[in-house]
């Protein structure tokens, strides 16, 4: 073989693409954003358990006065959902611990994501852990006081629109916050992982 034909040969090989690697601002970014979510999450999650701890002090202090059996009830009501709320929350937080930013990137991200969409079903299922335990004891607590039906009403109405603007409330983070950083965890997900799996052009199968 002469040197035209190496020359040749050489010219017709395909070149290997340079390996990619994820944009070190987007990912930048991306981490930024995840600690400032995990900030949020931490002080929401202390401000409810300190809640939990007032609700829990207030009303076992209204269940030790001399109230009728049904207040009483409502109290303990409201003291166990308390301690409930606050498990929930201290739960979740084991549940999903965040993984140190050194870490792999696909791991990060994968861990990240997995945080948030945890975050968004207590979201949208706080109707059923948080608030109707909540309203349900303190509508019994209320009910158990004397006091004329007028009374009764007014507080049941003010109570329903305070925890119905609770409830909207929370879909809304969800849909205009959490899916939304969701969509951007998987977009960057799945490109990390498209770049650190590249296919061989000349292999059909990856």
């Amino acid at each position: 073989m002469n040197d035209d034909e190496l020359k040749r040969l050489w010219r017709q090989q395909e070149l290997s693409s340079p390996l990619q690697v994820p944009d070190p601002e987007l990912m930048a970014r991306m981490k930024k954003k995840m600690r400032k979510f995990a900030r949020n999450i931490f002080w929401r999650d202390s401000r409810e358990i300190v809640a939990c701890v007032a609700g829990f002090l207030g009303y076992l202090y209204f269940y030790l006065q001399p109230y009728s059996a049904l207040s009483r009830i409502g109290c303990l009501v409201v003291m166990l959902s308390c301690v409930f709320i606050a498990g929930v929350l201290l739960y979740s937080r084991r549940k999903h611990p965040s993984l140190p930013e050194t870490a792999p990137l696909e791991d990060f991200l994968r861990a990240e994501l997995a945080k948030v969409k945890w975050q968004a079903k207590l979201l949208k299922s706080v109707l059923w852990w948080y608030l109707l335990p909540i309203f349900i004891g303190i509508e019994l607590f209320d009910l158990g006081k004397p006091g004329d039906m007028q009374d009764r009403v007014v507080v049941l109405m003010v109570n329903l629109f305070v925890f119905g603007v609770i409830y909207w409330v929370n879909l809304y983070a969800v849909r205009k916050g959490l899916l939304p950083l969701i969509r951007e965890l998987e977009e960057t997900l799945r490109s990390v992982e498209n770049l650190s799996s590249p296919t061989d052009p000349h292999n059909p199968d990856p």
